[in-house]
């Protein structure tokens, strides 16, 4: 499985809409100030915000269960559930 990173590199952060807007939304965005994402809830947003840094600990987390393993690919479930994971992340479970 390839951890090439295709979607925007985090980190992003939550903003509001520019002043003006009619509803009250919230925006994830990148580092540039680009919209990942709008939702009408902070929670929302802050879990999309941090989607990235989610991703990177969990292939983190995969890689050291790994090498404590001597290498070999660990079936526990975390580990299935981990890479299972991963997988729909980057749309390969479609």
């Amino acid at each position: 499985m390839s951890d090439e990173q295709t979607f925007t590199p985090g980190p992003w952060q939550v903003t509001d809409l520019p002043a003006g807007a009619l509803i009250a939304i919230r925006r994830v965005v990148d580092a540039n100030d680009k919209t990942i994402a709008a939702t009408s809830t902070v929670e929302n947003a802050r879990l999309i915000a941090e989607a990235p840094m989610m991703l990177d600990l969990l292939r983190e987390y995969r890689t050291d269960h790994v090498i404590v393993n001597d290498g070999e690919l660990c079936l526990c479930t975390y580990c299935l559930e981990t890479r299972a994971l991963i997988k729909r992340v980057k749309g390969e479970n479609q």
